[in-house]
């Protein structure tokens, strides 16, 4: 499952991260959460990783801008153990995922904004590697690069507005 949640099916990458936290100890309600995952795999084959790029670039120029641009969310204290919120976050380039991720955070979080600030933060972080590597090919990033946040407090954060 951990294969196919990361290369084809990233909508089920919250469920299996959860099971899999419970591999070592392993009980009849982890089993039977990862057959309703099984299960829910095989209901929908029609969802995948779609990758279609918007423009076209014909491999050869080199003033074809690449636009770079991304959108985070995360799920306040998620963790029932350990209050720890959610992070997910994804990266487009031209239109296509690129990099994604969903993943606990390394520190509790005391507000909702909080925790949207720091999966912004790691969606800022993947958007300026994916910069770096186009750059680093000798190609060009159209700027400005987009982030989509849907926390206004955190977009006021961001923006240096006070609230």
């Amino acid at each position: 499952m951990m294969h196919m949640m990361r290369w084809t099916r990233p909508d089920i990458h919250n469920s299996v991260r959860d099971c899999s936290m419970h591999m070592h100890q392993s009980t009849e309600e982890h089993y039977q959460a990862t057959i309703k995952i099984m299960d829910y795999v095989v209901a929908t084959p029609e969802r995948e990783l779609f990758l279609a790029p918007k423009g076209d670039w014909n491999g050869k120029d080199f003033d074809f801008e690449f636009k770079i641009s991304g959108k985070s969310d995360s799920d306040y204290a998620k963790c029932k153990d350990t209050s720890k919120s959610i992070t997910g976050c994804v990266t487009y380039l031209n239109g296509a995922p690129v990099m994604y991720r969903s993943s606990r955070q390394k520190t509790v979080s005391l507000s909702v904004t909080e925790a949207e600030m720091n999966a912004a933060v790691t969606l800022i972080q993947d958007i300026l590697f994916a910069c770096e590597i186009v750059k680093s090919l000798g190609l060009k990033v159209k700027l400005p690069m987009k982030a989509a946040i849907d926390n206004s407090g955190t977009v006021f954060l961001a923006n240096g507005w006070s609230i």
